[in-house]
């Protein structure tokens, strides 16, 4: 079998497709992988990357392409050491690092690093790493921006305490966002969270208390008598 592989002609583009599979079996030697790990093709390079008997040599090779993609699948690749990943997750281009908190074997130390990262699609990645801890959850559930603080709110290991962080001052927002008013439409209220935002200056967060099934009586009362129509009606 290593002869019919010594004798494919790579140089042809017609035979992208076979570079394309031989750079994903898991049987392909490894002299070839490295071949293929230096294609011109970036989806042979791809291949290569997602490979799960790759060496950690060529992983190492290909965490510093030039091409952000292939990053990108080096760091989503399960078997990649942490070595690699402390590189990638200080890679200049945020969507190498979106991709490093997605990684379901990333270690504290680099979710920790990631928490803090200024982008916030990478913390928002790392609010829904199902392996984030509840120390990096409660930090995110103070984070300045309102999606992350969602995510975390849907976070499997989310506690009643970490909700009512992220919920407790919704009422001090100068506009309000869909955040917000996606959790108090849904069922991740808690009637504590409810009943201490049932007076926000925003009618639409009321509204959304008003039809929360959680929304306890005494605040139902409450917005039964609210200054707008549609609020009082629902609560009634």
């Amino acid at each position: 079998m290593s002869n019919f592989y010594e004798f494919i002609p790579f140089k042809f583009h017609d035979y992208g497709i076979i570079r394309i599979s031989l750079a994903e079996n898991p049987n392909t030697p490894v002299t070839i992988l490295e071949q293929l790990a230096t294609n011109e093709d970036i989806i042979v390079r791809c291949g290569v990357a997602q490979n799960p008997n790759i060496p950690v040599t060529i992983l190492e090779q290909l965490a510093a392409d030039e091409d952000n993609i292939v990053r990108w699948k080096v760091a989503l690749t399960p078997n990649t050491p942490v070595s690699i990943l402390e590189q990638l997750a200080a890679d200049e281009d945020s969507t190498v690092r979106w991709q490093v908190a997605r990684n379901p074997n990333i270690p504290v130390t680099i979710l920790e690093q990631l928490a803090r990262d200024e982008n916030s699609t990478v913390r928002c990645k790392v609010a829904r790493n199902p392996n984030t801890p509840l120390s990096i959850l409660q930090q995110l559930a103070r984070d300045e921006d309102s999606i992350v603080r969602l995510f975390v709110a849907w976070h499997p290991k989310c506690t009643l305490k970490i909700k009512e962080i992220i919920f407790k001052n919704f009422a001090q927002f100068k506009q309000p966002s869909l955040a917000p008013l996606t959790l108090l439409f849904s069922n991740y209220a808690e009637s504590s969270v409810l009943a201490d935002n049932y007076d926000s200056t925003f009618w639409l967060e009321r509204y959304a208390i008003a039809q929360n099934s959680q929304t306890p009586d005494d605040t139902l009362k409450l917005l039964a008598k609210d200054s707008n129509r549609i609020v009082r009606a629902t609560a009634r």
